[in-house]
């Protein structure tokens, strides 16, 4: 029998892409300082560029020095802290929903709710552990977390291409003796804006009482629409359409943690029954203050105006891309923070990601398993911290460049 040592040297050098962590050293919302140069920001998911807010840091610090660093337990035993309980009323009531759950992580959450989603008719009506009557339908795009979470609640799951949903309406309507769950993303990490969210608003206007409808939009909350309800707000699509919404605190408000948002009933049953949040050490009380703050400069007009910058901000690069006839990804639908080259050759995005860094911009290469083995990637994220002569410099590089696919 081979030995461990041995195994896992074979497995490790049978990953084909290795990615190395870069260390970062200092830097600023613009500005990464890597060892001893520093790089323009287009890799991070700081939006609105809160991660240096004066206010955000001195609740921090102050909130550390009343209650120390860490929660120091698990809610069940030591309870809620003052903080997470004002941030999650304010965060329900901020989105205009009844209540909110907060947890440690965006995948802490999305790998634990839909077991017990899942599980609502076994544990009412006592079914078999794998219920029959419940389907999921998952975008193919969907983070690796809502995948994991499904994978644990053994329910039978489908997944589905935008290009296809059409068909997957017409599905679900053809099975209304069964319940159906759809989980979609208001912006996907890897793809940028979803392009059918009117559609699935409009399936659950027609009034589908076996039809929940799940929009994980962490890359969108607080970053998108006017008043930052995200990928809804910035379509014009009513949001009293969602079951569950998700959202994130370490992307636009740029703290740590994650939340859900829902009906109470719905938020009071996953409270007591979702184990990767029952049995999860809280978040620390100072985090939540800082949380606290971030989300009350982010429903300020600061915030309106930080997203107007931001919103500018894409406008330039969509504008320059076409201009420079740049091949971005999905160019006329997504406007979104996330803008993407989509290749099918791993040494052009090599060779792109290498001769950015060169010029002391930071971007990030996406390869398979995170993406399809055919379709690597440069991922370019925008944020309200860039100049327009930054995002000019970027494009102007980028021309210059002879990318292509090879077909």
């Amino acid at each position: 029998m081979q030995a461990w040592s041995n195994l896992i040297t074979d497995g490790l050098n049978s990953i084909k892409v290795k990615k190395q962590r870069l260390v970062k050293v200092a830097g600023d919302r613009r500005q990464f300082i890597l060892a001893d140069k520093s790089y323009l920001n287009f890799v991070s998911n700081d939006y609105l560029g809160l991660s240096q807010h004066p206010l955000i840091k001195s609740e921090l610090v102050a909130a550390v020095n009343k209650y120390g660093v860490g929660s120091t337990g698990a809610a069940t035993l030591s309870g809620y802290s003052k903080e997470q309980n004002q941030l999650g009323f304010n965060l329900a009531k901020w989105l205009g929903f009844d209540k909110s759950l907060i947890f440690t992580s965006g995948y802490q959450l999305n790998s634990g709710i839909f077991k017990h989603l899942v599980g609502i008719e076994k544990f009412v009506n006592n079914n078999s552990k794998n219920p029959e009557n419940v389907i999921i339908w998952l975008d193919k795009n969907c983070h690796a977390s809502h995948i994991d979470g499904i994978l644990f609640s053994r329910c039978k799951f489908v997944t589905f291409d935008f290009n296809t949903v059409d068909s997957v309406i017409s599905k679900i309507k053809q099975q209304a003796d069964r319940l159906h769950i759809i989980v979609v993303e208001g912006v996907f990490s890897m793809d940028g804006a979803c392009t059918y969210l009117t559609k699935l608003a409009r399936l659950k206007q027609e009034n589908h009482p076996n039809i929940m409808l799940v929009v994980d939009d962490a890359h969108g909350i607080a970053a998108l629409g006017k008043k930052g309800f995200g990928a809804f707000e910035e379509q014009d699509i009513d949001m009293s359409c969602i079951d569950l919404l998700i959202g994130t605190l370490g992307k636009a408000f740029a703290t740590h943690g994650a939340f859900i948002c829902g009906a109470e009933r719905l938020i009071d049953y996953l409270e007591q029954t979702v184990r990767s949040q029952i049995y999860t050490t809280c978040l620390p009380p100072a985090i939540l203050a800082a949380s606290n703050m971030s989300l009350n400069i982010v429903a300020s007009e600061e915030g309106v105006g930080l997203r107007q910058i931001l919103a500018a901000n894409i406008d330039c690069f969509l504008g320059l891309s076409e201009e420079y006839n740049l091949p971005i990804y999905n160019r006329r639908l997504n406007h979104s923070p996330i803008q993407l080259l989509v290749l099918n050759n791993e040494d052009m995005v090599k060779q792109i990601y290498d001769q950015l860094l060169k010029a002391n911009i930071l971007v990030a290469k996406i390869f398979y398993p995170t993406v399809a083995k055919n379709a690597p990637r440069i991922r370019i994220s925008l944020t309200s911290s860039q100049t327009q002569s930054d995002i000019e410099y970027l494009c102007l590089l980028l021309s210059k460049m002879k990318i292509h696919n090879d077909n």
